[in-house]
Parts: C-alpha cells; structure tokens; sequence
C-alpha cells in the first residue's frame, strides 16, 4: 500500500524535499556527506555494488550533500549521471539527521537505510541481515558493535568513549539498546511515516533519537551484528570536532530523557 504522503506533509508540518519520483522504490538507501570528496566515489561505486546484489528491486542511492565546500557536489553529479539508480541532492541547511531525513521523506519505499560515507560497516554483512530482521518482522534494523558476532576495529580512545556513551544512555533512558549511535541503520514505511516526523534532532543526535522514541513506543527493533573498521584516510577532512559531538550527545541525552519522561 503507498504511503499518503499528503498527510504525512500535513502531520510533519516542516519542508521537506519534493519527490524524487513518482515511482514507489522497494528500498532507499542514503548516504549523507560533507566535504567528502577524498572517498566519495570509491565508497558508492561500492554501495552500488552491494545494493545490486542485496537490496530488493527497484532500489535507489540517494547521495545527500550537506554543507560541503570541496568538490563532494560536483563529484557526486558526475557518479549520479554514471551509475544507475543513484541520485545527488544538495541540502539548503546543514545538518547529518536533516540529510537523512529529508532523504527518506523525499520519496516512497519499503524500506529506508542510511549509512556512514566511509563505509566502516561492511555492507555486505549489514544489509542481508538487516533485511532479514524486516522479512522476520523488524520495524527498525539497527548495526550494533556491541554485540556478540559482531568484530570492531579502532582506536581504543574510540571504544572507551563508545563503552562510556553506551553506559550514559542506559542510566538515563533505561534503553535496552546496545549500540545507540552506530552509523548504519534501516527503517520501514511505518516508522518514516509516524515516527520521523517526531524526531527533531536534525544533527548527529538524530538517530539516537529515533531509537530512543520508536523503543517508547514499542517498535519492534532488532539489532544485528556488524564488521567494523574505522578506517584513517589521509587528507580527509570532513569536518567532524569529536569533543563538540560528545558535548551535543550528553546534553540531547539529558533533553530526550525529560522528553521521554513526560511521555509516561
């Protein structure tokens, strides 16, 4: 059944993106990207690859370019006219959660996936196992890397600050989610329909917002396991100040945990 997505423009009450297409896509998948020209091309030309062969037919790549000053725009057109089925949309506010997103709103599907450009979740093993949580019932199919299957590569300043959010996020929000901010994750129809319009973080929070409101809301959400490897790639420079992150994680966390209070 296609979405209403008069409604849903009515009940969002925010702009959003005109429809990509008509069409109704069995799957999207969303990268959003600033300043992301070092690895750009080699990481969809990859996504491409794996959506051939992984996700269901018709599906589409949205690249979402956000605030980027480098040639991430000009080089994401340029793969837009090469590859099939990928399309580059330009963002008018900055902001990772608003590329994401605006992007699923922008266009009717089954299902709707966003990952991180630098691909350190491998999507060969990520994507067969979230659709297969959405075949068995999944509303949402989050990567996690704390979990049992799952391998982690990187730096140790970088599990320690991971293991410390994990903990911060169970004491304040009682979640019994492993891995809330893990950059690769899936939704279906229902959640984009009822639920994105809820989120109001519209930056690096966003994600663990969504978690955070469909699990109040007894979503069914499945986590699977991942292969991660933070790569180094020399040159990069995507913009990324890790101490302002932490800063907006922990103040979102204590605003999302009266927020979730008040809906008790």
């Amino acid at each position: 059944m296609l979405i209403n997505f008069q409604l849903f423009i009515k009940i969002a009450r925010q702009p959003f993106m005109p429809f990509l297409e008509r069409k109704k896509y069995a799957a999207v998948l969303v990268f959003p990207v600033r300043n992301e020209a070092l690895i750009l091309e080699r990481s969809i030309r990859l996504a491409h690859t794996v959506a051939l062969k992984f996700l269901p037919s018709p599906w589409l790549i949205i690249i979402a370019v956000n605030d980027s000053t480098d040639e991430t725009l000009p080089i994401a057109k340029r793969l837009a006219d090469q590859l099939p089925n990928v399309v580059a949309r330009v963002l008018s506010e900055p902001g990772k959660g608003r590329a994401v997103l605006q992007s699923w709103m922008s266009v009717q599907a089954d299902y709707y996936f966003f990952s991180d450009i630098d691909l350190s979740v491998d999507l060969t093993k990520a994507l067969p196992l979230m659709m297969q949580a959405f075949v068995q019932g999944a509303d949402i199919a989050t990567c996690s890397r704390a979990l049992a299957h799952s391998t982690v590569t990187r730096p140790l300043y970088r599990r320690l600050i991971s293991l410390g959010y994990r903990w911060l996020a169970r004491v304040m929000t009682d979640t019994r989610l492993s891995d809330l901010p893990c950059g690769c994750k899936g939704v279906n129809k229902d959640v984009v329909l009822q639920l994105v319009p809820q989120v109001l973080n519209k930056d690096w929070f966003f994600d663990t917002e969504l978690l955070l409101l469909a699990e109040a809301a007894s979503y069914k959400i499945s986590e699977v396991p991942v292969s991660w490897i933070e790569y180094k790639y020399s040159g990069r420079n995507s913009g990324i100040p890790l101490l302002k992150i932490i800063k907006q994680y922990i103040s979102a966390l204590i605003a999302m945990r009266r927020r979730l209070k008040l809906r008790k």
